[in-house]
């Protein structure tokens, strides 16, 4: 494994700084077959210890949105889907003349063979292409939404702003609400700002695939995605995205999530005012490795970085422990603008992840970056009402070579199940060029029209189980939906396209059950 990767990498290429320009999100390769790119730019699948060039300004995005000859670097958003099930990592560096190696620098990693996306400032090279080295087999999709080249009409200077949150909602699948950057939440107003660096977080309710997409308000959706999660862990990944009506940005998602927008500055004419910052690209250079043996000493090598621990127990409101239950924690890190670049602050580091609580209903976390944490608990054989969910979430500080303690507890339910019968074994095949099996979408509405999603318990080759737990005595409405199958109702009725609302209402120990049916493919509308 290489490490991490980083948006801003360096050995100096450029002798003047360069200008930002935005470019409405727009797919340059994707390596899968059946996505309708060829040559260059499609498959075949980049095989393991291999490295390609694409020509950037060759794409169908260069020709779309006229990238110049001049365009010194790009900003891209590159997307692995392994086939093998690990990538040690990809590294991406300016196409060099002639035969050339790659950098001793890492763009992204997938160890555990996750469909991962990583945001990257990479130069030009020969041709105004960028190469690709990959350590195993695994697709390559790549996106752009900008480009650096010297200062000119419509070119943008940076301008750093104190990290601050400029949205922080759930979204739901089918939806694209849009975002006033420094007219709502935390951040001040931004009057001249052209695009903006974002940090974007999104993290599933349950173990549901995800993906993102953020563009400029008022715009079509483009073809392109921002991040994903294949297994319901919570992803963070930064953006530069262009202002769009009334200074906005759209969001979407393939599947409900909670959505942070964190901004740590936003791009301006050059001549708009004073303090903004040209860019200087640089060729990948690693600068630290906190790991033994990589030839790092002093300031940029090891010890590994600390943290502290956290341990705890989860409860019911009795007092009684609920053993197996399942703790997610998650913790995003803050940047700070530096003269490198931004740069995570002192101790920050982002972390995630999900732990299962012993015979005792204790759980440990050792090793934990320094900061706040939030903490979620479930049960999956009770129906325990997880507190991200339905009530407030727990909240944890760490501090180096602290021990934090803390009680998770959690209200009873009631468990909802639905059931989806699939005689004619629709469900597990694949599409959108073999990334996902047909989507289903099964949860709750409340009375004011938010909704909570059901978690997919089963997945067998005659249906799907979908569980949740929802609170005795509250109204809602079962609400299900796909646009990949036609659905029956356990009467036979078909489910209209728009999906079925079911009003129901969970009595205190009475579990609620519903069955559908697949009848077909969805008929398009």
């Amino acid at each position: 494994m290489r490490g991490g990767g980083s948006l801003l990498t360096g050995v100096a290429l450029a002798q003047t700084g360069l200008a930002f320009y935005t470019v409405t999100p727009c797919r340059v390769a994707d390596t899968r077959n059946g996505q309708g790119f060829t040559g260059s730019f499609g498959p075949p699948t980049m095989v393991a210890q291999s490295q390609r060039s694409f020509p950037i300004l060759s794409s169908g995005c260069a020709n779309q949105y006229q990238i110049p000859s001049t365009a010194q670097a790009y900003s891209l958003n590159i997307t692995v889907v392994p086939t093998n099930g690990y990538l040690d990592y990809l590294t991406a560096w300016p196409t060099p003349t002639g035969q050339g190696q790659p950098p001793g620098t890492s763009t992204l990693n997938s160890l555990d063979g996750r469909v991962i996306a990583n945001a990257a400032i990479v130069p030009a090279g020969s041709g105004g292409a960028v190469s690709i080295y990959v350590s195993d087999e695994t697709d390559v999709i790549i996106d752009i939404d900008g480009y650096f080249a010297p200062p000119g009409p419509g070119g943008l200077a940076f301008f750093p702003v104190s990290p601050c949150r400029a949205a922080s909602t759930v979204i739901y699948a089918g939806t694209s609400p849009s975002f006033g950057i420094g007219s709502e939440g935390a951040c001040p107003p931004f009057p001249s700002a052209a695009a903006y660096s974002l940090n974007v977080t999104a993290i599933p309710p349950s173990q549901e695939y995800l993906y993102l997409t953020i563009w400029p308000a008022g715009q079509s959706p483009p073809n392109v995605s921002t991040l994903n999660s294949t297994d319901g862990a919570g992803v963070s990944n930064t953006a530069l995205v262009a202002a769009g009506s009334g200074g906005a940005v759209q969001v979407s998602v393939y599947s409900q999530a909670t959505v942070y927008l964190d901004v740590n500055g936003y791009f301006a004419p050059v001549s708009s005012a004073p303090g903004g910052e040209l860019f200087y690209p640089l060729t990948p250079c690693r600068v630290a490795d906190t790991r033994t043996g990589y030839g790092f000493t002093g300031n940029f090598g090891p010890p590994s970085l600390t943290g502290g621990s956290l341990s705890g127990s989860v409860t019911d409101q009795q007092g009684r422990p609920l053993a197996g239950a399942q703790v997610r924690y998650l913790r995003i890190a803050q940047y700070v603008h530096a003269s490198n670049g931004f740069q995570p602050a002192p101790g920050e580091a982002m972390a995630n992840g999900l732990v299962s609580a012993d015979a005792n209903a204790s759980f440990t976390l050792a090793s934990l970056p320094v900061g706040s944490y939030t903490l979620c608990a479930s049960v999956p054989s009770a129906p325990y009402l997880d507190p991200c969910v339905w009530g407030q979430a727990v909240r944890a500080t760490i501090s180096t070579g602290s021990t934090t303690s803390t009680t998770l507890v959690l209200q009873e339910g009631v468990f909802l199940d639905v059931r989806i019968n699939d005689p004619l074994q629709l469900l597990p095949q694949a599409v959108d060029g073999g990334l996902r099996p047909r989507k289903m979408v099964v949860g709750v509405v409340y009375a004011n029209g938010a909704y909570q999603g059901a978690q997919n318990t089963d997945a067998g080759t005659t249906g799907r189980d979908y569980q949740m737990t929802v609170p005795a005595g509250t109204p809602f409405k079962l609400w299900l939906f796909s646009r990949d199958v036609a659905l029956t109702d356990a009467s036979g009725n078909p489910v209209a396209s728009s999906g079925a609302q079911v009003p129901f209402q969970a009595v205190a120990g009475q579990e609620q059950t519903f069955t559908f049916t697949v009848a077909g493919p969805a008929i398009a509308q």
